[in-house]
């Protein structure tokens, strides 16, 4: 599909975008929409994990060091081993799993119920030991589908595909 909307004529197209009304167009946003589409894509971004850290952990400080290895030895449990593993330890909450996109019919949200997320994956709150093993924000996956066009092309096939059906009937 290339990337523009052509009708046989400017009449033909103002008559169906005249019969689009204010829930339609902001169904756009929302279940089926081109929001929806968006949402996914985020989410399919935001569910990659980075693999393992190349370099030593950047703790934010020494006590933040020694309260993880504290914690991991005394859990309630019983003592758990001092390497983290993203999928099988008892602290993880499968992040990477998690992520969800939830649709109404005038909105989309792509989020994850992980209390810890926002330090993970936050443009806003990620830490730094979560920047520099590599975890990707919020921000940084919207302005991926940005750079490569993802969102313009569901955006214009989301239109394109409500004003021909605004058009059926008008011969």
């Amino acid at each position: 599909m290339s990337e523009g909307v052509s009708f046989d004529s400017l009449e033909k197209l103002q008559a169906g975008l005249k019969r689009l009304t204010e829930v339609e167009l902001a169904q756009l946003a929302g279940n089926k929409g081109a929001g929806h589409a968006i949402g996914l894509e985020l989410e399919n971004i935001l569910k990659t994990s980075p693999g393992r850290p190349s370099h030593p952990l950047r703790w934010a400080s020494a006590r933040q060091r020694r309260w993880y290895f504290w914690a991991r030895a005394n859990h309630p449990g019983g003592a758990l081993p001092a390497k983290y593993t993203r999928i099988s330890d008892p602290w993880s909450k499968k992040l990477e799993q998690k992520w969800v996109t939830k649709s109404s019919r005038t909105e989309t949200v792509t989020g994850s119920p992980v209390p810890y997320a926002p330090y993970v994956q936050s443009e806003q709150y990620q830490t730094e030991m979560h920047q520099t093993t590599g975890w990707t924000t919020d921000e940084q996956a919207w302005q991926k589908l940005e750079r490569d066009g993802t969102i313009n092309r569901i955006v214009i096939q989301a239109i394109d595909r409500m004003v021909r059906q605004s058009l059926r009937g008008l011969g």
